[in-house]
């Protein structure tokens, strides 16, 4: 675990997200940038198919400058499988990252990981994620912090 936890703090803040996001709006592999956006329509009048596509676009862009949008979709999922990979192993049989307490980083881990558990869309990150019981077990017990009560919550 050591050796891994430098590496989980700096993956956390830089690439993680950006595999996160990136699978998002590409849009290449999965439809969830459709999904989300029919609902984003939905709630905000104001915006436009046209609006959507500009958006996606300059997202497009900033992710290829940022380095993880000059990957195919593949190379993000196994990226961003890796960086769950040492988030679970340093995780461990803990209920949270230093011990029985959560801290900061817990809530950093559960801000990636409850975007993929709880969002119904087949990836390979929820496949991952579903695959380790310690890390549904974990954002489950930080969702159920937050929704204010004791054990698992519904999203």
């Amino acid at each position: 675990m050591d050796g891994q936890l430098p590496y989980t703090r700096t993956k956390q803040g830089s690439e993680s997200t950006f595999t996160l996001v990136a699978r998002e709006w590409a849009g290449k592999v999965h439809p969830a940038p459709v999904l989300k956006c029919k609902a984003l329509l939905a709630t905000h009048s104001e915006l436009g198919e046209s609006d959507l596509v500009a958006a996606r676009e300059y997202n497009q862009l900033r992710y290829h400058y940022q380095g993880i949008g000059r990957y195919e979709p593949a190379q993000v999922y196994r990226r961003g499988v890796a960086d769950l990979e040492v988030v679970s192993n340093v995780l461990g049989s803990r209920a949270f990252v230093f011990g029985e307490e959560s801290r900061s980083i817990d809530a950093a881990v559960y801000g990636f990981v409850a975007n993929i558990h709880y969002y119904d869309i087949d990836t390979p990150l929820r496949q991952f994620v579903h695959s380790r019981p310690n890390l549904v077990r974990h954002c489950e017990a930080m969702h159920a912090m937050v929704a204010g009560h004791d054990g698992p919550a519904a999203p």
